[in-house]
């Protein structure tokens, strides 16, 4: 009795007063002002979308360096959050002492055996509507490839001493982000509140919102609330989102059906509501954004037919990122087929992958069919490494304007790796057709030999090599001939249109050759931003090969989709006529 009588006369003596409900504009609290014992009240969403208020007592202040500045520690009460902990999508709920704005609660520490938090100060956070503090330190990730936002999470963490509310130490991938607060919705019908003519006032200081990085019948959404808003604009979270600097990503609004109470990571169960505007503002200390604004994403629409439910077609739109959208188009495919087929019994998936440009341009890639053990993960990597040529190679970023797949995936696996091949007669004679054998070794089933007849008119007289071998492989090979790399985006359309569909072998016929260099490096190392849509950059080997110039390509046995190459050496005659 006597510590609850000294606390409430401790709260009393800081000159602390209820609030009802968060201030509509309020001064901010001076941070050398702070001091232990200081009491407040914070403001956050606990159920539905209504605002309630907790109590908060400041026990200090954590000094970092001038780019992550300084966090006010802080324990909180009320509401069950004594029990309860800080929870996840609490990170911007703004904390008010004598009705001035104090900061918002932004960080937590797992485990923790009594509910505190770390306040980012009000004087942080301000700023940002004006593009100011915070944002020197934001937009520095790199990525070397963007098939994981690994990049962007790690350096979430090492710009802040102590986690971002819901942070997980093993966090590293889409997967890992989902961990830190994103959560995945598929095919969630919406709840607008609202009827026809109807117009609901922008969300304020202690709403719950989201901002989204996959919006529509797929969606990828990071919950958090409102620490400020003036003149039409507003400051969430209170730490980073992803640290990308200038953004343009949905906002939503959001509600709050349950809460999951945990000593580890305590959190809120939201879904989804209207659309409420865009953040523009990626920083060091939190987000900024507009209300009533849209962002700009890139639609997609896939047309999904598997064996387990009936064919459904998926519209959503993705962040318009250079280091996030092709790892989005495939994180939301992964949602989709895990959700329509999931990993019953070995198939093999189909996908015809389309594109529209901004000017009118289109490319149409013939069909592809994976099989194997994880047939969807190849294609959906397939289908990211071509969003992600077409919109950030270093030659000429195309703009998309939308993206189609259509998928279809049938039971049982097709397919398989060809062993040995070989010609008969093993002497080529110019002008007459050589017939071509393959070993070939089906996934499922005994080894077969498929024939084909190739055409010689073209060759040259004396020694080519035939490989024979599936189409990513050959294509990644052939990056190393004097062929031509795309330079422009017409020739990258027409790169992606040239590529054939996988249902059976290719030949192509190549010759040695003198080498060439193009933008002063050799033509057998392939171009970056074409060797990942291939599957890699080849085998590695001590010393440089050959260089070979392309004869032709010609179609070889159909065998299904297939995986490997084979090396022919042949020698060619002249007919004496």
């Amino acid at each position: 009795m006597k510590a609850y009588c000294f606390l409430t006369l401790l709260l009393l003596a800081s000159g602390a007063f209820a609030l009802e409900a968060p201030p509509k504009e309020a001064e901010v609290f001076p941070l050398d002002k702070v001091v232990s014992g200081l009491a407040g009240t914070g403001f956050t969403v606990l159920k539905g979308e209504a605002i309630v208020p907790f109590k908060v007592e400041v026990e200090g202040i954590v000094q970092q360096d001038e780019a992550r500045g300084p966090i006010i520690v802080c324990q909180l009460s009320g509401e069950g959050l004594e029990t309860s902990g800080v929870l996840e999508a609490m990170s911007g709920s703004p904390v008010y002492v004598d009705g001035k704005l104090l900061g918002a609660v932004a960080y937590a520490w797992p485990f923790s055996k009594k509910s505190l938090c770390g306040v980012t100060p009000a004087e942080r956070l301000v700023p940002l509507l004006k593009g100011g503090i915070g944002t020197a330190a934001a937009g520095t990730a790199s990525s070397s490839g963007g098939r994981t936002l690994a990049l962007f999470w790690d350096d979430v963490k090492s710009g802040a001493a102590m986690p971002p509310i819901g942070a997980n130490e093993t966090s590293g991938s889409l997967g890992g982000l989902a961990e830190a607060g994103f959560q995945w919705a598929l095919a969630k019908p919406r709840e607008t509140g609202m009827t026809a003519g109807e117009a609901q006032p922008p969300p304020g200081p202690g709403s719950l919102i989201g901002v989204q990085l996959v919006s529509g019948d797929v969606e990828f959404t990071a919950y958090g609330t409102v620490a400020y808003s003036q003149d039409g604009g507003f400051v969430a979270f209170g730490h980073p989102f992803l640290r990308l600097g200038a953004v343009d990503l949905p906002v939503v609004r959001a509600s709050v059906a349950a809460i999951v109470p945990s000593m580890n990571k305590g959190m809120k169960l939201c879904s989804s509501g209207p659309p409420a505007g865009e953040v523009f503002l990626d920083a060091s200390s939190g987000v900024a954004g507009r209300w009533g604004k849209t962002a700009d994403t890139l639609p997609v629409e896939v047309s999904f037919e598997g064996t387990q439910s009936p064919p459904k077609t998926f519209l959503f739109g993705l962040a318009r990122q250079r280091f996030l959208t092709p790892a989005l188009l495939e994180a939301a495919l992964g949602v989709i087929q895990n959700s329509m087929e999931g990993a019953a019994d070995p198939k093999t998936v189909t996908a015809r992958m389309s594109a529209s440009m901004v000017d009118g341009r289109e490319v149409a890639l013939n069909p592809l069919s994976f099989s194997g053990p994880l047939p969807f993960t190849a294609m959906n990597d397939f289908a990211g490494n071509v969003l992600e040529l077409l919109l950030y190679n270093r030659y000429e970023p195309l703009p998309v304007k939308k993206v189609k797949l259509v998928v279809k995936a049938t039971p049982g696996l097709s397919g398989g790796t060809p062993k040995t091949a070989w010609l008969e007669p093993p002497v080529a004679r110019r002008g007459e057709p050589a017939l071509l054998r393959v070993a070939f070794q089906p996934v499922q089933g005994r080894q077969e030999t498929f024939q084909s007849s190739l055409k010689t008119g073209g060759w040259p007289q004396g020694g080519v090599e035939l490989w024979v071998g599936d189409v990513f492989t050959l294509w990644r090979k052939l990056m190393g001939t004097e062929e031509a790399v795309p330079a422009n985006g017409e020739e990258i359309l027409r790169y992606l249109n040239s590529i054939p569909e996988n249902d059976r072998l290719y030949v192509a016929v190549v010759a040695p050759s003198n080498g060439k260099l193009l933008q002063d490096r050799r033509l057998d190392e392939a171009p970056p931003s074409l060797s990942p849509l291939l599957g890699g950059g080849g085998p590695k080997t001590e010393s440089d090969p050959p260089p070979y110039r392309l004869i032709e390509i010609q179609p070889g046995p159909k065998t299904g989709p297939a995986d490997g190459i084979l090396d022919v050496p042949v020698q060619v005659e002249e007919v004496n006529r």
